[in-house]
This record gives C-alpha cells, sequence and structure tokens, in this order.
C-alpha cells in the first residue's frame, strides 16, 4: 500500500535579527531554547551588542509570540530591564533552557559561568520571572567545576524535571569548555520545589570507545552540550557532543 508523503507548507521568518537603528543592537545571538507556554511562544538565547562570544556584555534574552510570525523586541530575560521579582545583572549569562510544567510554571535554567553561579528561574506568566540560585555542582565536584545548563529540559512520564548540564572546570577564569570531563543533571522530584544534583557523569576513555591508544591530548574524551530524552520503557538517555577538538586541534577532522 502506498503511503501518502506529508508535504507541509514551510515558511521561514526570523526571531530576531540585528537592526544597527534599534537597540537592543544585538550582532552575537547564539543557543536559543523555543517553548510553548500557555498559548504563546517564547524564545530565549544568549546575545551582546559586541559580536563575540563569551565577552563582557553578554545576556540572556526573551522575544515572545503569538502566532510564531510576529516576536517582541527582546528584552534582558532576568534583569530589572524585563521586570524581574529579583534581578540578576551580571554580565556572563550562557543558555537558558526551559521547561513547562503543567502549563502553569514555566521553569528556565542558565548559569554565569564567570560568577560560578547556577540559576532555575520561574514563571507563572513567561513575562515576570523570579530567579533562584542552586548549588553549582554536585557536591564530589565542588570547588573544581561549574554547573553550566545546555539544553531543553525534561519532565519525564514520572514526574521528574531534568535539565542537562556540562560541568566545565573552574581552574580558568572564563572557562575551557574543551576541557570538559563531567555532565550532569539538575533534578527535581517535586515539580520544581527543590533541585538536587545527579552523580557526575564522567567521560569514557578513547581506549574503550575506539580501541586506539596514543591519540592526541591523551585518552579522556572531552564533554559538550549533553541533551536528555527518555526512551519507550522510561530508561533516561544523554546525547552529548564530543568536544575534544575544541581544545586539541589536532583531533579536527
Amino acid at each position: 500500500m502506498a503511503l501518502e508523503i506529508y508535504r507541509p507548507e514551510v515558511t521561514t521568518g526570523a526571531v530576531y535579527y540585528n537592526n544597527p537603528g534599534k537597540a537592543p543592537s544585538l550582532k552575537y545571538n547564539h543557543d536559543v531554547d523555543l517553548i510553548r507556554f500557555k498559548g504563546r511562544f517564547f524564545a530565549s538565547w544568549n546575545a551582546n551588542e559586541t559580536g563575540a562570544e563569551g565577552v563582557p556584555g553578554q545576556y540572556n534574552f526573551l522575544s515572545i509570540s503569538d502566532d510564531f510570525k510576529a516576536w517582541t523586541p527582546p528584552v534582558r530575560l532576568f534583569s530589572a530591564e524585563a521586570g524581574c521579582e529579583n534581578p540578576v545583572e551580571s554580565d556572563n549569562q550562557w543558555q537558558p533552557a526551559f521547561i513547562n510544567l503543567e502549563d502553569e510554571t514555566l521553569f528556565c535554567a542558565w548559569c554565569d559561568f564567570i560568577a560560578r553561579k547556577v540559576y532555575i528561574s520561574e514563571s507563572k506568566d513567561g513575562i515576570h520571572w523570579k530567579n533562584r540560585e542552586v548549588a553549582n555542582s554536585p557536591k564530589s565536584l565542588s570547588g573544581l567545576a561549574c554547573g553550566f545548563p545546555t539544553n531543553h529540559g525534561l519532565r519525564t512520564r514520572r514526574g521528574l524535571l531534568l535539565f542537562p548540564c556540562s560541568l566545565p572546570f573552574t581552574d580558568s577564569p572564563r572557562g575551557d569548555f574543551g576541557r570538559t570531563q563531567y555532565a550532569g543533571m539538575l533534578a527535581s522530584r517535586d515539580w520544581g520545589a527543590h533541585w538536587e544534583w545527579s552523580e557526575p557523569i564522567e567521560a569514557n576513555p578513547w581506549t574503550e570507545i575506539e580501541g586506539e591508544a596514543g591519540l592526541p591530548g591523551g585518552d579522556i574524551l572531552r564533554l559538550w552540550e549533553p541533551s536528555v530524552y527518555e526512551e519507550p520503557d522510561g530508561t533516561l538517555a544523554l546525547l552529548i557532543r564530543n568536544a575534544s577538538s575544541m581544545s586539541i586541534p589536532e583531533r579536527k577532522p
């Protein structure tokens, strides 16, 4: 039996594009997450006016749409500018990630890596936010690494809330992300009332994966930007980017 091929009509558009004549003039835009909440669409990403990643002046921005076509001008999401209840004005903000809980509460995990702070912010309407600082790493990596939320959160079928995170070392001021050897999960078992870290998820040696020894840069795989998903039987799994070539140019294809 022939199956009909789904051929949707696709229209493309921009959530934001830089117009030098309008403020804010954001020349660097990256790490967006999108979600639908209470009938509206929310997009958040880290950006700055300099045009380079990780430089001073980097904030998380928010834009909202009713129809996924027209979007509001971006505002600094967790600041006084956006009407945040307890604003955070530090300027090394990264990778906001959402969870929609029952269309009642919108959670967003993010970090300021230079400040070594991790936040889970929440809102009842997607516009007015309250910031909550949480522990910045699992206890076993306290003082050695800082959590770095990376991708969209997950609510499991059993009601567990999960944000996947990288755990870069804190021995360099701005972060040498290409040396990251651990990932972890920020988890809540009570619908966001409390958050705790999983045990660190450590990188496997290359020799266990490829069976090769003597690779440039040593044997430890570098991990970055995990995503979490749930399999049909309830098993949780992470898809993790191999970031070894970020700090080991010899490993680039």
